[in-house]
């Protein structure tokens, strides 16, 4: 792994979340949208961390997700902020 690589996971397991909340691609709708939001199946070039989440049996998912928090993608395209978004996105 690069060192510049071992950075940002250092530095990207220091906050919170991953950085596909703040993704355009993060709902695959018309022209947006990447293989992780799509197909579940990791971003080729992405910098991430893999890990489990607790699902509940009630949500119909068996316990220990995997899932991966992103800190550096080649797909990014930051969200417009929310006075530019579409009004069906806000809420009433």
């Amino acid at each position: 792994m690069k060192k510049e690589q071992s950075q940002k996971i250092k530095d990207g397991l220091s906050g919170r979340g991953t950085i596909c909340w703040k993704c355009r691609n993060a709902v695959p709708e018309g022209e947006y949208g990447c293989s992780w939001s799509r197909e579940l199946k990791p971003v080729p070039g992405w910098t991430a961390v893999s890990h489990n989440i607790k699902v509940y049996p009630a949500w119909g998912r068996e316990l220990g997700q995997e899932t991966f928090k992103v800190v550096d993608c080649p797909e990014f395209i930051p969200d417009p902020p929310r006075e530019e978004k579409p009004e069906h996105w806000l809420a009433p």
